[in-house]
C-alpha cells in the first residue's frame, strides 16, 4: 500500500522554519511473550510474609534468589525458607523475615512485548518549482526527521511525502492517519515557538 502526498508548497516564508517530515498510523500490533531476567524489589507484608509481583514470574527457584544488603554485604535467603506462591506471589518464611529491611528477587519475568508485523517506509523529495520536484529522486526519511529546504541560496519550496507499507495480511490491520512535514518557527525576524523560544 502506498500513499503519496500532493506537491506541498511551504510558502514565502518557508526558510524561516525547520521543518520535519513524521506521519501517524495505527497498527495492530502483535505481542510476543519474552522471558527475561530482572531484579525487582519486594515488599513482604508483615502479617501474611507475602510480597506481589508486578510481571509474571517463571518459578523456576533453580535459576531465582531473594537476597537483602546488609552491613556486611549481601545476604540471599536459602531457597528452603522461600517459595513461589504463584506466577504473581512470593511469600518468605516468618523466621528470615526483618521488618524494614528492603528486599530483592531476581528471577524471570514474563513479559508481553509489541511488535508490528508492518514494514512502513517514508520518503522525501524537493525542489525549487514543481517540475524539478517532480524529476527529484525519492530519499529515504525517519519520523520527525529534519528536512532541509536549504539545498539551494532560492532554497527549496517544493516537497512531497510518500509512505509505503508492506507485509500487510489485512487493510483492516491499519489506518494511516498524516503525512505531513511539521514546521517549527525558529528563524526569520520574529521567530516563536511556545516553550522553545520564549523561555
Amino acid at each position: 500500500y502506498r500513499l503519496t502526498t500532493p506537491l506541498l508548497d511551504l510558502g514565502g516564508t518557508f526558510q524561516d522554519y525547520a521543518w520535519f517530515a513524521d506521519y501517524m498510523l495505527w497498527d495492530r500490533m502483535e505481542h510476543d511473550a519474552i522471558t527475561r531476567e530482572n531484579t525487582v524489589a519486594v515488599y513482604f507484608s508483615e502479617k501474611t510474609y507475602r510480597a506481589p509481583l508486578s510481571y509474571r514470574s517463571d518459578m523456576n527457584k533453580a535459576t531465582a534468589s531473594l537476597y537483602f544488603e546488609a552491613v556486611e554485604g549481601r545476604r540471599e535467603v536459602s531457597p528452603a525458607n522461600w517459595r513461589f506462591v504463584d506466577a504473581y506471589t512470593v511469600v518468605v518464611d516468618s523466621s528470615q523475615y526483618i521488618a524494614g529491611i528492603q528486599y530483592f528477587l531476581t528471577h524471570y519475568e514474563e513479559r508481553m512485548y509489541p511488535r508490528s508485523s508492518l514494514t512502513v517506509l517514508m520518503e522525501h523529495r524537493s525542489g525549487v518549482d514543481s517540475p524539478s520536484c517532480q524529476a527529484a529522486s525519492w530519499v529515504t526519511v525517519q519520523r520527525n526527521e529534519n528536512v532541509s529546504v536549504n539545498q539551494s541560496p532560492a532554497g527549496h519550496v517544493i516537497h512531497q511525502l510518500r509512505l509505503s507499507v508492506s507485509s500487510i495480511r489485512d487493510l483492516r490491520d491499519f489506518r494511516m492517519r498524516s503525512l505531513v512535514l511539521k514546521g517549527l518557527h525558529l528563524h526569520g525576524a520574529s521567530p516563536f515557538v511556545q516553550g522553545i523560544t520564549n523561555v
